[in-house]
């Protein structure tokens, strides 16, 4: 990419193993969070989000996953980050 080019990130959260007390996953551009989800620990399906923006060459983006749940806990102990 040589120049400013708009982009739809589409990016999905999910619990492959059912169990803990759920995670977050999030987009960060630059540094910055710019869109994030959190899941209950039981939740398979899970929430799936598109960022659109008008990426520059030096743009970063970073997908994270947290395993803080929806009750503030970072107990999961069941989360793994699965290929993006």
């Amino acid at each position: 990419m040589s120049a400013a080019t708009t982009l739809a990130v589409t990016w999905n959260v999910r619990k492959q193993n059912l169990s803990g007390n759920g995670v977050t996953g999030a987009l960060h551009l630059n540094g910055a969070r710019v869109q994030s989800a959190t899941i209950a620990g039981a939740d398979g399906t899970g929430v799936t989000n598109v960022y659109y923006l008008n990426a520059k060459p030096t743009d970063i983006l970073d997908l994270i996953l947290s395993p803080v749940g929806p009750d503030g806990s970072d107990a999961d102990g069941s989360d793994l980050l699965r290929g993006v």
